[in-house]
């Protein structure tokens, strides 16, 4: 076995730990409708219990080579990952967003008692 094959097989095997806790993070957001914004360091601590470690350079280059990883990332910098949940995918601008009416009625009645 050459060591290119071992390097190679290292470095799948770490694609392979980051798709899979990318998914799990996404799949746990989803089921709470929440978003997932992790800090390079507790990516890296998750990582690392795997047995890998992980930095921005190397997130970058991965998120760049590699379509699985991408599409699980929205956006990402320096000190934070930003994970795609159904939360950050773009929405058009006709869907409702339930809750808004009910905190635009709180804001308008506490106005106008603010008036009186």
């Amino acid at each position: 076995m050459k060591i290119t094959e071992i390097e190679s097989q290292i470095e799948m095997e770490k694609e392979g730990a980051l798709i899979t806790l990318l998914n799990m993070m996404k799949s746990k957001a989803d089921a709470k409708n929440t978003g997932v914004k992790i800090s390079i360091q507790s990516l890296n601590k998750l990582m690392q219990n795997l047995g890998y470690s992980i930095g921005y350079a190397e997130i970058d280059s991965l998120a760049k080579s590699n379509q699985a990883i991408d599409n699980l990332i929205q956006d990402y910098n320096d000190d934070f990952v930003t994970v795609s949940t159904n939360t950050t995918i773009d929405k058009s601008n006709d869907d409702f967003e339930p809750g808004n009416q009910d905190t635009v009625k709180k804001m308008a009645k506490r106005a106008t008692n603010r008036r009186d």
